[in-house]
């Protein structure tokens, strides 16, 4: 097991490998750029487990999709069995210092957590604890599986003397090396955030108690050699009284020997545990972070070579705000930017508070309508619950009353409403200015709710707007809302031009538009360097002008409402610390490409969890 006080904490401005290397007899952990390795918080025993383990999680999230887009298949015997743990795949992005420059190594010399998560087989371990043996007891339910054993005596009786059934082992050896290895499982399992069945968890605290103490822990600073040199003893002595040693017996024991002593294994020099171009993790991790949070149809365009099939699905199923999906070729050949993401009208909005109250007027039999207290609108705003649907003569009020703070019969609105409310009212998209779209955002009107949906042009508001945000027809939001019927207020043709009205005017008027993302494995401080700004024009910067030229030539082509649409790139760049996620503007090409520094550890988390 590591000693995580004898790793040295460095970041390897040469090249992009992350992980542990051996080197002079010593153990340097080497982090992801972004962080500091100076920084006094991380140098504590705690900091640096914890590092390793989110470090773990991540590169096996990585792995598995490797393995499932098939980076991996013709080394699948080495992923399974190779004893060096070296996997490798031709396939993947470029690896900084490598002989093959195509080549992507994940390094597993150090593979002590490995083994024991590798055995784990828990209807094998249940075996062992409770083994089928014989038994003197008789159990006359099962006596007729039994007789062919029977002795049958001359007056036809029959007479067994053993049934084999479940009992449980007075085995010292074989009990107590499973819970051994249970109680080895556990605690890895927590530092992994991972859940454990209870019987496993159950047999790991009977070790606990008997042999290590409730207050000792495995990966705590204070106990971890007590625990280990108690864990080396009990393993001498399970291995010295056990007489028998079948296949079962050596899976286990091997995985716990490993963990108790493989650190003190000679291994060369070199990297021992991580992978040699960490670009391709990051690059995994930003954009599936992509996917997770932004609206299917609002991501135009994403670089899918790291990112799981499994959570591309909803993207592949959804029809994009702006079709890019011939865009991007030039001279015959095909560019690939990272991600291009349409804005949500969130990145405008800010936290305020309004105050509206019921007002009485029935609309054929529902009551939607408020007074917003304190702003001038030309009429009454109207605000429906679909979901459950509202019944007649229910006020709206009823509903939100629950959700936000009273005064009377007022409500104080301070954050914006659940997404089974809408609203609207009468937009003047001539005179749109931001506190009416901070209004439309807090009260979900039905074109904010579109566009932030990544709808944002349509010919039939029917269509790509009510049916899209699962509006179905005949509902309270057109007969009341909209009021489609007998006395109409607005017909659906008429709201789909004051809908892309509204969206035409709201790229004229705000910076609202495309981002052609681009992720960097570097520190934000060469970028901010002066004298790299030749390099990093003729690397980088050259590349997102060709792509925002090709999504305006598409858009002036297919989209003539978005002509006036605002197209800009941003750089996301690793960052560890208190001011990570901040984004940087003025300082760089003259606030023409935002660094956009994004926290490595909160992404690290969200990876992990969202690949269960």
């Amino acid at each position: 097991m590591l000693d995580y006080n004898c790793l040295e904490l460095i970041v390897n401005d040469r090249y992009s490998f992350v992980g542990i290397e051996r080197r002079d007899d010593r153990l340097y952990f080497y982090l992801p750029k972004g962080f500091n390795s100076d920084d006094e918080t991380l140098q504590t025993f705690s900091a640096k487990r914890d590092l390793f383990f989110l470090l773990y999680q991540v590169f096996d999230k990585f792995k598995q999709i490797c393995v499932e887009k098939g980076y991996l298949e013709e080394n699948s015997e080495i992923l399974a069995g190779d004893r060096d743990g070296v996997i490798k795949t031709s396939r993947g992005s470029a690896v900084g210092e490598s002989d093959d420059e195509d080549e992507i190594i994940f390094y597993g010399k150090l593979s002590t957590i490995e083994g024991i998560l590798s055995a784990y087989d828990e209807p094998k371990i249940l075996s062992l604890v409770y083994r089928l043996g014989k038994v003197e007891t008789i159990d006359y339910s099962k006596f007729h599986k039994f007789l062919h054993r029977a002795v049958f005596l001359p007056n036809n009786a029959a007479y067994i003397d053993y049934m084999d059934l479940p009992r449980k082992q007075v085995q010292f050896t074989t009990t107590d090396l499973v819970a051994m290895y249970c109680y080895l499982l556990y605690e890895i399992k927590l530092q992994l955030n991972q859940e454990v069945r209870s019987e496993i968890k159950a047999l790991a605290e009977q070790f606990r108690q008997e042999y290590i103490g409730a207050d000792y822990g495995l990966f705590e600073e204070d106990f971890f050699e007590i625990a280990i040199d108690t864990l080396k003893e009990a393993l001498e002595v399970i291995d010295r009284n056990t007489p028998l040693k079948d296949a079962d017996y050596w899976q286990f024991y091997e995985a716990i020997e490993l963990f108790l002593y493989g650190e003190l294994q000679h291994t060369e020099e070199g990297e021992i545990w991580g992978i040699n171009n960490f670009y391709s993790v990051w690059e995994s991790m930003c954009l599936t972070d992509i996917v997770k949070t932004t609206e299917p149809r609002r991501l135009l365009y994403l670089d899918r070579q790291f990112v799981s099939d499994t959570i591309l699905a909803s993207v592949d199923e959804t029809k994009k705000a702006i079709d890019l999906s011939d865009t991007f070729y030039i001279n015959g050949s095909r560019l690939r930017p990272d991600a291009v993401v349409i804005y949500p009208i969130s990145n405008l909005i800010g936290k305020r508070s309004y105050k509206i109250s019921p007002d009485q007027w029935n609309d054929r039999g529902y009551r939607t309508s408020f007074d917003l207290l304190g702003e001038s609108l030309d009429n009454f705003i109207k605000i429906a619950c679909m979901d459950p649907e509202q019944p007649k003569n229910m006020h709206t009020f009823v509903w939100l009353e629950e959700l936000y703070e009273t005064s009377g019969s007022t409500l104080i609105i301070n954050r914006r409403l659940p997404e089974n409310f809408y609203s609207f009212w009468k937009i003047d998209t001539d005179d749109l200015y931001l506190e009416d779209l901070h209004k439309m955002y807090y009260f979900n009107h039905i074109f904010a709710c579109a566009y932030n949906r990544g709808i944002v042009a349509c010919n039939s508001f029917d269509k790509d707007v009510l049916k899209v945000l699962g509006i179905p027809k005949n509902t309270i939001v057109l007969l009341s809302l909209f009021r489609e019927g007998i006395y109409t207020y607005y017909r659906i043709n008429e709201l789909a031009e004051m809908f892309n009205s509204f969206s035409k005017k709201l790229h004229q008027r705000f910076s609202l538009g495309l981002t052609a993302i681009d992720v960097k494995y570097a520190d934000t401080a060469y970028y901010l360097d002066s004298e790299n700004m030749e390099e990093i024009k003729n690397r980088s910067v050259r590349k997102q002008f060709v792509y925002e030229y090709l999504i305006e030539k598409t858009i002036d082509r297919s989209y003539s409402n978005l002509k006036n649409i605002k197209i800009q790139s941003e750089f996301w760049l690793p960052k560890s610390g208190q001011d990570a996620d901040i984004k940087e503007t003025a300082s760089f090409m003259d606030g023409y490409i935002q660094l956009n520094q994004r926290d490595f550890q909160n992404l690290a988390r969200n990876y992990i969890n969202s690949l269960e």
